[in-house]
C-alpha cells in the first residue's frame, strides 16, 4: 500500500501545483518508459447536470488492474460553470484552459463537460 501512496501523492502535488499556476503545462513532462502510459483526463464540474455519471465512472477505475500501466486518470474541475451560480470549490482556471487549449489544437471538438480525452486526444467511449 505505502508504495501506491508515495507516487499517487507524487503525481496529486505535481498536478495541483500546475492549476495553483506554480508550473505549466509546458514546464512539466512525464515520461513513460518503452510502453506510454495514457493520462485520462476527464473535465468536469460541480455544476453539471451530466457529469455525475461520468465522475461515478471514473471512480469505478480505481479498481481496473491497468490502472497506473495503462492510465492515469486525472479530474479537472473546471471554472466555466460557475457563471451560472453553482460555484465549484474545485474548479480553476487552469483547468478550463487546458481543456480550451485541447480544442485550440483541434484535439477535441469543443469545450464541454463532461468531456474526456485519452492520449491527448477527445475520447467517448466512457
Amino acid at each position: 500500500m505505502a508504495r501506491l501512496t508515495q507516487p499517487l501523492t507524487l503525481f496529486t502535488l505535481l498536478i495541483g501545483s500546475l492549476g495553483a499556476g506554480m508550473l505549466s503545462a509546458n514546464e512539466v513532462t512525464f515520461q513513460s518508459e518503452a510502453k506510454q502510459t495514457a493520462l485520462l483526463e476527464l473535465f468536469t464540474s460541480e455544476g453539471c447536470s451530466s457529469c455525475p455519471p461520468a465522475d461515478a465512472w471514473l471512480s469505478t477505475l480505481q479498481h481496473d488492474p491497468r490502472l497506473w500501466r495503462d492510465f492515469i486518470p486525472v479530474a479537472f474541475h473546471v471554472d466555466y460553470w460557475d457563471r451560472l451560480g453553482w460555484k465549484d470549490t474545485l474548479a480553476s482556471p487552469a483547468y478550463s484552459h487546458r481543456q480550451q487549449v485541447y480544442q485550440q489544437q483541434k484535439l477535441t471538438s469543443g469545450v464541454y463537460t463532461p468531456g474526456f480525452v485519452l492520449a491527448g486526444e477527445e475520447w467517448r467511449g466512457w
